[in-house]
């Protein structure tokens, strides 16, 4: 089934992803006088990434209070929905072309297509993959990011092994090591190939030091052993220049590896555009006003670039919000007042 063509359905403004950027992108256009919106997420609630820290931590500096990630998420989520502003959930974006025309789909509506006068990109951020590990040419299973084991232990209620090693020291690994700690695994070992701990200092002693869980600075991962499923690692030490210390290999058993993969911005649908990338972030370039190389079309959040928090994200997407409400008032008055003298 397909749903587009002449009689396709024009929002003033399109938000691609309900996380905490898009949900107060589009709070806060509502709220300087923008009526027709809507949000599009694959998820099947609101809230993105949120959902699954249930950690608290969130929302100091945006709602003064120590929030848990979904605790966070329904704070934004009851203001969007008092704001009755819809969203379609279950709902994957399968394409946005140069024109603000979103393809997408879901199991209700099947493919369809809507346009936008301005469509704000907020599709978050994902975990790369860690080429260094020398993964058996069987692909054993039993090697997952961190982010992923989060989902899983969080939201799914499924712990990904009773063994398992950590690699890299990221703030995401440091609370992963913890939670698998509290659900009863027997963390391994901590492995950081850096001389140092990446994630801060207060996720370090609460999540890994208050469980006594080993660290190793300056080692990786050099093998994985296993056939069908994972069952041991070897790491090697290494020097300043992170080169290789031979002979100082040495075999850890385990049933899983879970890796503290660095984060980017999901960029896969807004890099297909004719849209100047940033190599330094892997996000989009865009103005002061969150604005890219296309005209309407904005980007904001972790999406952009990778924020520190998500208070960072939220009030990111609040001014991306009064940008993109001021474009559409000043679109609407350039429709009004051009030769057409139409709204």
């Amino acid at each position: 089934m397909f749903n587009g063509g002449k009689d396709m359905r024009t929002y003033d403004i399109i938000v691609i992803g309900g996380g905490p950027a898009g949900l107060s992108a589009a709070i806060e256009a509502k709220k300087q006088g923008i009526e027709d919106i809507i949000i599009i997420d694959r998820d099947d609630s609101l809230g993105g990434i949120l959902n699954q820290c249930i950690h608290d931590g969130f929302g100091m500096e945006i709602f003064n209070e120590n929030l848990t990630g979904p605790e966070y998420a329904e704070r934004l989520t009851t203001e969007l929905k008092d704001l009755n502003i819809p969203y379609k959930t279950n709902t994957v974006v399968l394409d946005i072309d140069n024109n603000k025309i979103v393809t997408a789909v879901n199991k209700n509506q099947g493919i369809f297509k809507i346009k936008a006068k301005a469509l704000i990109y907020a599709a978050g951020a994902r975990e790369t993959t860690n080429s260094k590990i020398n993964v058996n040419k069987n692909k054993c299973a039993g090697i997952y990011t961190a982010g992923t084991v989060q989902r899983f232990v969080n939201i799914e209620g499924y712990v990904p092994g009773k063994n398992p090693v950590i690699l890299g020291s990221n703030n995401i690994a440091l609370i992963m090591a913890g939670r698998l700690a509290i659900e009863g695994t027997i963390v391994k070992i901590l492995i950081e190939p850096q001389q140092h701990i990446l994630g801060n200092e207060k996720n370090l002693k609460l999540w890994v030091d208050a469980f006594d869980i080993p660290i190793k600075l300056g080692y990786d991962v050099i093998e994985v052993e296993g056939k069908e499923k994972i069952t041991g690692v070897t790491v090697v030490k290494l020097d300043e220049n992170n080169r290789r210390i031979q002979g100082t290999e040495e075999y850890i058993a385990c049933d899983s590896l879970i890796i503290g993969s660095k984060l980017v911005p999901e960029n896969n649908l807004i890099k297909k555009l004719n849209i100047t990338m940033c190599k330094e972030t892997m996000g989009p370039k865009v103005n002061n006003n969150f604005e890219t190389d296309i005209t309407g079309i904005f980007v904001c959040g972790n999406a952009l670039h990778i924020n520190e928090s998500a208070d960072d994200v939220s009030r990111e997407g609040k001014e991306t919000g009064i940008n993109v409400a001021r474009f559409i008032k000043d679109l609407d008055l350039e429709v009004y007042y051009g030769e057409e003298n139409y709204v």
